[in-house]
């Protein structure tokens, strides 16, 4: 690696917060910034000589604007003929941090989805930061520990941002007491945090370290953990499926990823699913909410049932959600008791993805099984050797 970031345009608004953002990672390392516009060549015939022009203005563009904000750092530009995913993966090779804007409309658009992301985590040679329009200010860095090897180089990652920042790092770790092993105590999980930071205050006596032992399901923990902080360490997963829990689409996204932009790019990139099926009732919870947001679904007739928010009056389908939460608690038991999601022991980015992965097709698989055979409960796992 060189003392170098590169940020990932493509002219959308989301890609003009990550040239923000990166021209300030450069200037937090001292390092050189190198803006990059990813050009796949258009799969039809062309009849016509491409201009190069709009692209090399495109990138020029950025590459001033970080300019503007930093004249001090050292700035170049490249459009780089390629996927998004296979350019960013070989500028990784030479770079310190890939930054990329969290949606995108060409070169880069769908850059949370899970097979962008998680091709990306697993293959890229250096951190990937994904940035929101709305960026976080001046809060402390929020670091997911688990205790897994893989997990060490997110701990050391952590303590040398905070050093760059001069943050605290607020280290959580979830743990479900209903499903620790019998006799384990809250002491266990803080002795868990302990070991895993052991040695980083020595290294980083500057950095400020507080350990938070939270009883929850990890995913609720680090979106409420993450509301306050300018950087998150982690992976959601983002599902859409049956009532019977049948996976449909799935996503693998940062922590702080909005769970209503994942679900509109998940659409965008597989837009079969609505066309072989129109008008159809997409179920989510309170946090799919918007006005713009309901009529982008509207548009691709999709109507939602969702609970109300407070202050809302009360939504059409209200007296189906008590039992209809009842089926999605179901989905996630199943997901986490019977197939371990939260357990999978990944060492390392693709380890994670490849064991999240498995874990999908085994319940896809066994719902398709159970179903053409006539089972009565379609999401049981336990009669076969998993």
């Amino acid at each position: 690696m060189g003392n170098l970031v590169v940020v990932g345009v493509d002219g959308s608004s989301s890609s003009l917060s990550a040239v923000e953002a990166a021209v300030g990672e450069a200037q937090r390392r001292r390092a050189e910034l190198r803006v990059v516009h990813a050009f796949s060549w258009p799969v039809r015939p062309m009849y016509a000589q491409l201009d190069p022009s709009p692209l090399n203005r495109l990138v020029h563009e950025a590459a001033q604007h970080a300019q503007s904000v930093a004249p001090e750092v050292e700035v170049t530009e490249a459009v780089v003929t390629g996927h998004a995913v296979a350019v960013l993966e070989a500028e990784s090779r030479a770079a310190d941090l890939v930054v990329v804007g969290s949606r995108g409309m060409g070169g880069f658009i769908g850059m949370l989805l899970g097979s962008t992301a998680v091709s990306l985590a697993a293959h890229g040679q250096c951190p990937v930061m994904v940035v929101r329009e709305e960026q976080a200010g001046a809060g402390p860095i929020v670091l997911g520990v688990d205790g897994s090897p893989v997990g060490e180089k997110a701990v050391d990652f952590a303590f040398a941002e905070a050093a760059l920042r001069g943050a605290e790092i607020v280290a959580v770790h979830a743990w479900l007491p209903d499903y620790a092993p019998l006799g384990t105590g809250p002491e266990s999980p803080e002795r868990l945090l302990a070991q895993a930071l052991a040695g980083r205050t020595e290294r980083y006596p500057d950095v400020r370290v507080r350990h938070d032992v939270v009883g929850g399901e990890t995913r609720e923990v680090l979106i409420a953990a993450s509301k306050t902080a300018q950087l998150v360490w982690g992976l959601r997963l983002h599902l859409v499926c049956t009532l019977h829990g049948l996976p449909v689409t799935f996503a693998l996204t940062g922590a702080k990823a909005d769970e209503r932009e994942t679900l509109l790019d998940l659409l965008t990139v597989e837009p079969q699913l609505i066309d072989e099926r129109p008008g159809q009732t997409l179920i989510g919870d309170k946090n799919y909410f918007g006005r713009e947001f309901e009529q982008q679904l509207a548009e691709l007739d999709i109507r939602l049932l969702r609970p109300a928010r407070k202050g809302e009056a009360e939504r059409a389908g209200s007296q189906l959600f008590k039992p209809l939460r009842q089926v999605i608690e179901s989905i996630n038991e199943t997901f986490k008791g019977q197939l371990d999601l939260e357990r999978h022991r990944g060492r390392t980015p693709a380890g994670v993805a490849v064991r999240v992965l498995q874990r999908i097709l085994a319940l896809t698989a066994a719902i398709w099984h159970n179903d053409h055979t006539g089972q009565p409960i379609m999401r049981a796992l336990t009669a076969y050797d998993h």
